[in-house]
């Protein structure tokens, strides 16, 4: 078995996450959204309860009101707690849609092209231009990070969910 040396998902929580059979979704829904207009790309939109994707479902070809309209249905149908939308692109006007349609409550606009939570302390080592190349490694080294802190801490890695309220999502 590989060294847990400098691994980001260690060769315990795989071998913990291989035993869990008890996978069934009880925790609040949140929908993921990236919205991806007429292109060559897909809008996807993604259930998920505690740690578990229960559903992945692409469109292509739609524009910004009718991937409004879809999360619409989706919000009054499955009464999700939280709804989060890449605002990075064509995304802030299905967000700005859905908020005028009176569901800003539960929006939540996620940029990822924007500054990572928490900055890199490696940034120097990087370039010093800004590029978009930049701001999406350390998004998503952020992204990463905040994941593997929550999943190695107590109580996170042996059920999916466990201890999630649903004031905490």
């Amino acid at each position: 078995m590989a060294s847990n040396f400098d691994s980001f998902i260690t060769a315990d929580l795989v071998m913990r996450a291989r035993k869990v059979k008890d996978i069934e979704p009880y925790v609040p829904l949140i929908i993921g959204v990236d919205p991806a207009g007429k292109g060559a790309d897909s809008t996807a939109i993604a259930w998920r309860q505690g740690h578990c994707i229960t559903k992945i479902e692409k469109r292509h070809g739609l524009d910004t009101m009718e991937a409004a309209g879809l999360v619409a249905k989706i919000i009054r149908e499955e009464k999700p707690v939280k709804v989060n939308i890449d605002v990075g692109g064509l995304g802030v006007g299905v967000a700005d849609r859905l908020e005028e349609q009176g569901y800003g409550e539960i929006i939540n606009r996620v940029n990822f092209g924007g500054k990572p939570i928490e900055p890199d302390s490696r940034r120097s080592e990087m370039s010093d231009d800004n590029s978009g190349l930049n701001l999406a490694i350390e998004s998503n080294a952020s992204l990463c990070g905040s994941a593997h802190d929550f999943r190695s801490s107590p109580g996170n890695g042996h059920r999916h969910g466990a201890g999630v309220r649903r004031g905490e999502v």
